[in-house]
C-alpha cells in the first residue's frame, strides 16, 4: 500500500459539464454505476498523471450488485467509495469536482429508495386485495319445524285431509295390482294426482300468509311465492311419469294378449269381476274428489292460471264461476281438472257395476285414463315452465302490442325498448319498459302515459291481491 504512487497537483478545467464529457468519451459504460463514471471523468480530465487502480473497486461492484437484487444500499461502502484520505493534494477544484459527484450519487442514492418506497405501496396494494368484502346477509327461511308448529286450523285441516286423500290414493292402487286391473290403476294415479293438488293448495296457503316468504332480499327478488310454481310443476310432472308408464302397460297388455292361455284370460275375469269393497273405495275416492273440489278448492290456481291461456290452445274454455254465487255442481264443472278425474272414476264404477269389466274393455279404459292424463298435465306443465323462464303470456304479449303501438304516437316520445313483462306467481305479473324522450319531454307526462296504458295489463287479475299485487317498471332516458 505504501508504494502505490500519488496523483499530480495540476488540474484540467474544462468549461463543460462533467457529464457532458462523459457521455461523450464513454457512451458504452451508461450500464456502470454512477460512482464509475464520476472516477472516468476524473481520469479523463487528469490525463496526464498516473492513477493507481482502486483496488476497492471490485467490492463496490460487488455491493452494487447486491444493491439491485435486495435493494439494500450500504451507506459505509457509499462514503468508502468516494471519500479517499490519501487524496491530500487535490486543489480546490478537485474538491469541488468530489463534491459534485458525491452529490451526484446521493440524488442516485435518493432515486433508489424512492424505488423501495414504491415497491412497499405495491406491497400495500396487493394486500388491499387480498381482503374480501362481507357476504350479503340473507336471512333465512322458516324451518320445517317452526312451519307446522305455527299452522292455522284451517291449515291444519288442508294438510289432514291431503293424507287422507293420499291415502285412498295409494289403495286403489294396491287394490288396482292385487285384481290386475290397469284401469283401477290409472284411477289410483288420478287420485294421487288430486291429492298432490291439496298440497298445492296448503303450499300456497303457507307461503301467503307468512310474512318472512315474501321478503324480498338479493338472493330471492321476488320472495318465495316462485316456490309454489316450482312444487306445482314437479306434480305435473310426476303426473306425465304416470301417463307414460300407464301408457306403456296397456300397450303391453293389448300386444301380449294372445300369448295368454284359456287358465290365464279366466282367472284374469275373475279378478276384474264386481266386489263390495271395490265399490266402496272407488266410491269413497270419487267423493273425495268432489269434497277437494268444492271445499278446498284443489287446482283451483292451475284454472285460474289457464283461463288467462286463449281457448283456442287446449280446445276448452277455461272459465272460473265465481263461488260466492254459484252451486257447488258449477264450483265442480268450474274445475276441469277434478271434473275430469270424477268422470273417470264414475266411468270405472259403472263398468264394473253392469258387468261389462273385460280384459280389453280394462285397457281400453286404461288408455283413455292416459289420454286425459296428458290432457291435464301436458298443458299445465308447459304453462308452468313458461312462467319459470319468465316468458310473457300469449294475451299479455298480444295487448302489450296494442299498447306499445299507442304509446310510440306520442310525439315526446323517441323510442320504446327492452320490454319485457311475466309472471312470478299465480296472478303477479310484473312489467319492466325502458322510454327514450325528447331532451326537452316532460318526464312525468310520459310516466303518466305509460303507467295509464300498460297498467291493466299487470294487474287484470281479480284474485291478484292474494299474491302481493303487480308491478311495472318505467325507465325514462333522454
Amino acid at each position: 500500500m505504501d508504494s502505490k504512487p500519488k496523483k499530480s497537483g495540476i488540474a484540467i478545467q474544462s468549461s463543460a459539464p462533467l457529464y457532458a464529457q462523459r457521455n461523450h468519451h464513454h457512451a458504452a459504460s451508461v450500464k456502470e454505476h454512477v460512482h464509475d463514471h464520476v472516477a472516468e471523468v476524473e481520469k479523463e480530465t487528469n490525463a496526464q498523471t498516473p492513477v493507481t487502480p482502486n483496488e476497492y473497486q471490485p467490492a463496490y461492484h460487488h455491493s452494487h450488485e447486491d444493491h439491485n437484487e435486495k435493494h439494500n444500499h450500504s451507506q459505509q461502502q457509499h462514503f468508502h467509495s468516494h471519500v479517499q484520505p490519501d487524496h491530500t493534494m487535490h486543489d480546490h477544484h478537485n474538491h469541488s469536482h468530489d463534491h459534485h459527484g458525491h452529490d451526484h450519487t446521493h440524488h442516485g442514492h435518493d432515486h433508489a429508495h424512492h424505488g423501495h418506497d414504491h415497491a412497499h405501496h405495491g406491497h400495500d396494494h396487493a394486500h388491499a386485495h387480498a381482503h374480501s368484502f362481507p357476504a350479503v346477509y340473507t336471512k333465512p327461511l322458516p324451518s320445517w319445524a317452526h312451519i307446522f308448529s305455527h299452522l292455522a286450523p284451517a291449515q291444519k285441516t288442508i294438510f289432514t285431509w291431503f293424507l287422507l286423500h293420499l291415502g285412498i290414493g295409494i289403495w286403489l292402487y294396491c287394490m288396482g295390482t292385487n285384481r290386475e286391473s290397469l284401469s283401477l290403476i290409472g284411477f289410483a294415479y288420478l287420485m294421487i294426482f288430486d291429492a298432490l293438488g291439496v298440497l298445492n293448495s296448503f303450499v300456497s296457503s303457507i307461503l301467503r300468509t307468512n310474512a318472512a316468504f315474501g321478503i324480498s332480499n338479493t338472493k330471492r327478488p321476488y320472495g318465495a311465492h316462485r316456490y309454489e310454481i316450482v312444487f306445482a310443476l314437479a306434480t305435473t310432472i310426476y303426473l306425465m311419469f304416470a301417463t307414460m308408464h300407464n301408457t306403456k302397460e296397456s300397450l303391453e297388455h293389448f300386444l301380449l294378449q294372445d300369448h295368454h292361455g284359456v287358465e290365464v284370460h279366466d282367472t284374469k275375469e275373475h279378478h276384474l269381476k264386481f266386489s263390495l269393497g271395490m265399490f266402496f273405495l272407488v266410491g269413497t275416492a270419487i267423493t273425495a274428489t268432489c269434497l277437494s273440489s268444492i271445499t278446498l278448492r284443489n287446482h283451483d290456481n292451475f284454472v285460474r292460471y289457464l283461463r288467462r291461456r286463449p281457448s283456442t290452445v287446449h280446445g276448452f274454455t277455461y272459465n272460473v264461476i265465481n263461488r260466492a254465487r254459484g252451486n257447488p255442481i258449477h264450483a265442480l264443472l268450474s274445475n276441469i281438472y277434478s271434473t275430469l278425474i270424477v268422470l273417470c272414476g264414475s266411468v270405472i264404477l259403472l263398468t264394473y257395476m253392469f258387468g261389462i269389466a273385460t280384459p280389453f274393455v280394462d285397457k281400453f279404459l286404461a288408455l283413455s285414463e292416459s289420454v286425459v292424463m296428458f290432457y291435464l298435465g301436458f298443458p299445465t306443465a308447459k304453462a308452468l315452465a313458461k312462467v319459470l323462464l319468465q316468458t310473457t303470456p300469449n294475451t299479455v304479449q298480444n295487448g302489450v302490442e296494442n299498447r306499445l303501438r299507442e304509446i310510440q304516437q306520442d310525439p315526446q316520445i323517441l323510442h320504446v325498448d327492452r320490454v319485457h313483462f311475466w309472471q312470478t306467481t299465480y296472478g303477479k305479473c310484473v312489467g319492466t319498459i325502458e322510454i327514450q324522450v325528447r331532451p326537452e319531454a316532460d318526464e312525468q307526462a310520459v310516466l303518466q302515459l305509460v303507467y295509464q296504458k300498460l297498467e291493466g295489463l299487470t294487474s287484470s287479475d281479480v284474485n291478484s291481491d292474494d299474491h302481493g299485487g303487480s308491478e311495472l317498471t318505467v325507465s325514462i332516458l333522454k
